[in-house]
């Protein structure tokens, strides 16, 4: 038989536990202890923070940048200014004060620990900076509900001594103030100096351009209230009605379009049905067809009368005579509207009439608007230096006003100094360590006490080589045949008896897995006993004993053999009838019970719980 691959289940861990459970509350208890002792040789930390506020002024930037000048003056645009103000509270000069007022290097060096010593290192000012550099903690400030706020710091330092914490970060603020205010001052006064001097070339070229237009004045005699302003209003009244003009034309030309289209621009054919129906057209058709019925009508009657001759030719003359009046109409359009009608033909010789008029007029506006253009581009070079002039006047006229007013208002911020990193919660000397945390002690004792106490117990349990349960037996072997406990023993005595007796069994061997005594035996010696047949027990131990199996013996013979890691099993069990072997819950060893099962035939399984 060979051994199976078989999966841990949960069930499994379980039972492991159950059986090892003494274990895992030792192991359970000991984290316990280990962890509260903790809190007594473990240096509590302490905390110090405080909450500072980024607060920053873009009007200034907006200002400038208006005014073109924001790079002149080196205004930063502030988009870093957050981060800019955070690395400052860092930088060397402000923490090698705070380290020469706590007096640092001198107690590192006292307080060194065994490695600094065995090294032989000594600590500097350097050291010490680098150190406060990596301890001193500045982040986004978290709320209640851990909210991040954008414009909130924190600026925090831990140490075993609550006050040396505290000193630190109120030395540490207090020195980034110093700085702040020394480069405010030197900044406000770089940049009153490069505004005093835009000022100054503002007001030079104000000046010149007021002096350069005076003189053009007086010069030209000309200002901007006389100079030919009647030229161009007449210029633009010009224009206007000339634009007016157009779209009467345009309109006069519309009607006109559409009168031609409904009355003239027909084609021939329609244009003749139209002329057929005129009251002079219309009558001598009239009389051409009641001439030609007559001549059908004689012609059938009399074909030799000589009015058919006559008659005939009066209906050739009458044809000739329609064509042609027809021809004549639709070739006149004039005289074909008059005749069609005659409402008509008014509108239309008003509307070519008045056509003219306009054409007349645009004519005449045309000419006007020459005139003046002509008289107006003789002055146009006067006109357009002048309006330069004026222009450059009026720039540096703004630009100085604006640049006087913010240089005043600059004045005045240079008095007030307000940091960008303002104190909104004070500096105090924490009281209660953060570290380490009675109650995360507490809960990550029982966590990793819970953790080791089954690390440890499954760990035993598994690298244990004998048999944990019957469940795990009857996965990995087979199910035995007979199971013992304290409730059922007598029971399977019984039944371990009546097999023997009733399968006429002679040698029957008994042997264990493991160093213990067959207590069983005797018990079934006895029950056998009660049967009333001949009935012996042996006890194999040395090489000579195997005289004492005889094949031919008619009586029972019970054998005691060794256990089955002795030299001699073997040399026993392939003697027997039948062997009833013993495995011991948490004594026997699989590896050895899975050897001899593999290897031995006529076996029994008695396992004993």
């Amino acid at each position: 038989m060979n051994q199976k691959e078989i999966e841990i289940s949960i069930s499994d861990i379980f039972r492991a536990l159950k059986r090892r459970k003494k274990l895992f509350w030792a192991v359970f208890f000991l984290v316990i202890i280990i962890s509260v002792g903790s809190l007594f040789v473990l240096k509590p930390k302490y905390e110090a923070y405080s909450v500072l506020e980024y607060s920053s002024e873009k009007n200034t930037q907006t200002v400038l940048s208006n005014l073109g000048i924001q790079d002149i003056l080196d205004v930063s645009s502030g988009s870093e200014d957050l981060d800019t103000e955070m690395e400052k509270i860092k930088l060397d000069n402000i923490l090698l004060k705070v380290v020469k007022d706590l007096n640092m290097v001198e107690n590192a060096n006292n307080n060194r620990n065994i490695y600094l010593k065995l090294t032989g290192k000594i600590l500097t000012e350097r050291d010490m900076v680098e150190y406060l550099r990596k301890n001193i903690k500045i982040e986004l400030y978290k709320s209640n509900d851990l909210a991040k706020m954008p414009n909130l710091i924190k600026l925090s330092f831990q140490s075993t001594d609550p006050t040396f914490a505290a000193s630190v970060i109120d030395l540490t603020y207090n020195y980034y103030l110093d700085f702040s205010k020394k480069n405010f001052i030197s900044s406000k006064e770089k940049y009153i100096k490069n505004l005093n001097m835009l000022l100054k070339e503002s007001k030079d070229n104000m000046e010149k351009m007021s002096l350069k237009l005076i003189d053009f004045k007086t010069t030209n005699l000309i200002d901007e209230n006389s100079f030919y302003n009647k030229y161009f209003d007449y210029y633009y009244t010009l224009d206007l009605k000339l634009l007016d003009v157009k779209n009467q034309e345009n309109s006069l030309k519309e009607k006109l379009k559409i009168l031609e289209d409904n009355y003239i621009n027909l084609n021939e054919k329609l244009k003749k049905e139209i002329a057929l129906k005129t009251p002079e057209i219309s009558n001598l058709k009239k009389q051409l067809i009641s001439d030609k019925i007559n001549y059908e009508t004689l012609k059938l009657s009399s074909p030799n009368n000589p009015s058919l001759y006559e008659l005939e030719s009066k209906i050739k003359v009458e044809e000739k005579t329609l064509n042609d009046m027809i021809k004549n109409l639709i070739a006149d359009n004039k005289k074909f509207l008059i005749n069609i009608n005659f409402d008509k033909y008014i509108e239309y010789m008003s509307l070519k009439e008045k056509l003219e008029n306009i054409d007349i007029n645009t004519n005449v506006l045309i000419e006007m608007k020459n005139k003046v253009g002509n008289i107006i581009s003789q002055k146009g070079n006067l006109l357009h230096d002048y309006i330069e002039i004026k222009n450059k006047l009026d720039y540096w006229t703004q630009k100085y006003e604006k640049l006087n007013s913010f240089l005043e208002q600059e004045k005045i911020k240079a008095l007030i100094f307000e940091p960008k990193l303002k104190i909104v919660n004070p500096i105090f000397i924490p009281q209660r360590p953060i570290f380490p945390s009675k109650k995360n002690v507490v809960l990550l004792g029982t966590i990793f006490g819970i953790f080791f106490g089954i690390l440890t117990s499954l760990m035993k349990d598994f690298k244990d080589p004998t048999i944990k349960d019957l469940s795990l037996f009857i996965r990995i072997a087979k199910t035995p045949d007979y199971i013992i406990n304290k409730n059922n023993e007598l029971r399977i005595i019984q039944k371990i008896s009546s097999e023997i007796f009733s399968n006429k069994y002679k040698n029957v061997g008994f042997s264990c897995v493991g160093n213990y005594n067959i207590e069983i035996l005797n018990s079934i010696y006895n029950e056998l006993f009660n049967f009333k047949i001949d009935i012996e027990i042996n006890t194999l131990k040395n090489s000579s004993d195997i005289n004492l199996i005889n094949k031919e013996n008619k009586k029972i013979s019970l054998f005691k053999l060794p256990n089955t890691e002795d030299g001699y099993f073997e040399l026993y069990s392939q003697k027997m009838d039948i062997l009833f072997l013993i495995v011991k819950e948490q004594s026997s060893e699989f590896e050895e019970f899975l050897r001899v099962y593999n290897n031995q035939k006529n076996i029994k399984i008695i396992y004993i719980m």
